[in-house]
């Protein structure tokens, strides 16, 4: 199967890159205190929740989701697999611009079950060439 699409959706760049790519994203949108959580390890955010153990809030989340998806709606990827998309709505979660719009409610800490079908998403929409 061709990464980054279904059914697989492998990752088409290694864990290496992506991370190291996500990171300087969230440095460079400025929200470095958001550097624990700007990660694909999917362990971390199991053991941490959402924001890892950083300082990073709720109105920081448009970013780190922009910067975990480069952009990309990933919202096919995440209805392939199943993401809520019923109240609260996780699927929002697959395209940073939803969040922007919807904003968060205290309801998408139910959301947190669904992170690793989420970043996975988001790993397997970026490309070669988004690497910076």
């Amino acid at each position: 199967a061709e990464c980054g699409k279904p059914p697989t959706y492998a990752p088409c760049v290694s864990f290496y890159e992506s991370n190291k790519a996500f990171r300087q994203c969230c440095i460079d949108l400025g929200i470095s205190n958001c550097k624990s959580a700007c990660t694909y390890d999917i362990s971390m955010h199991k053991k941490d929740g959402l924001f890892g153990n950083s300082t990073c809030t709720y109105d920081n989340l448009p970013k780190l989701i922009f910067c975990a998806s480069n952009g990309y709606d990933n919202r096919p990827c995440c209805k392939d697999l199943k993401v809520k998309s019923s109240k609260p709505k996780c699927i929002d979660f697959c395209h940073f611009r939803r969040i922007k719009e919807n904003g968060l409610t205290l309801a998408h800490e139910e959301c947190l079950s669904d992170i690793p079908k989420i970043l996975r998403c988001h790993r397997a929409g970026l490309k070669k060439d988004d690497l910076f």
